[in-house]
């Protein structure tokens, strides 16, 4: 963000602020892990209302809220809720809804909370409950929070081919998957490594060598 951008933003929100304007609106205020500001609204009409408040403030004259950029005039991205919260930790802007074909989920989700990939990877209380939740489940993989070398740090061991499910003749079943590596492994996880339009492959990693 440049200093002009962040003085226009300090402006808005020290008017928010100074005129109690927070009641007016259902919005949530929070930084990404490089320092950007996002505003998450929960309708158009808090959006508008914001939009408004940064016109005003800025002393900003257009009629037609389409031809005014927030982002271009206070470096604030303003985003709407259901695609986008916050971390529970932290506070960081976490988003939840798919942006492309290859994305996948950032994030972990508890029991009644919400935590972003970094704060999920400084908790090893997180990371056991995630893992704890995968193992030998076929209907579940680990799916962007992890890296292939993390899993290998808690003592699991890449094995297999890699597979495939989608739209291109290739449906390799996870159930049977699980039940032959079961007959000589303990522990099984599933491992999500490419996300496509019309298929998603998979890896699979296992601990616990049986006798």
């Amino acid at each position: 963000m440049t200093d002009n951008k962040a003085l226009n933003a300090d402006k808005v929100f020290d008017r928010i602020n100074s005129d109690s304007l927070w009641d007016d609106m259902y919005i949530n205020i929070a930084d990404d892990e490089d320092g950007v500001t996002y505003v998450i609204v929960d309708n158009h009409d808090s959006a508008n209302k914001f939009i408004a408040i940064v016109k005003d403030t800025l002393g900003i004259d257009k009629d037609n809220f389409n031809d005014f950029d927030v982002e271009n005039e206070t470096g604030i991205i303003m985003v709407f809720s259901d695609e986008y919260t916050t971390c529970c930790d932290c506070g960081n802007i976490i988003r939840t809804e798919p942006d492309s074909y290859h994305w996948q989920p950032n994030f972990y989700i508890g029991d009644g909370f919400i935590v972003c990939n970094k704060c999920f990877n400084d908790s090893e209380d997180y990371q056991e409950g995630y893992i704890e939740n995968l193992i030998n489940n076929p209907k579940n993989a680990i799916n962007g929070l992890m890296t292939e070398e993390q899993v290998e740090s808690l003592g699991f061991k890449k094995i297999g081919k890699e597979y495939e499910d989608g739209w291109y003749h290739v449906n390799d079943d996870p159930e049977e998957i699980l039940e032959k590596l079961s007959s000589k492994f303990e522990e099984v996880l599933f491992f999500i490594n490419n996300v496509e339009q019309f298929r998603i492959n998979f890896i699979t990693f296992v601990r616990g060598e049986r006798d």
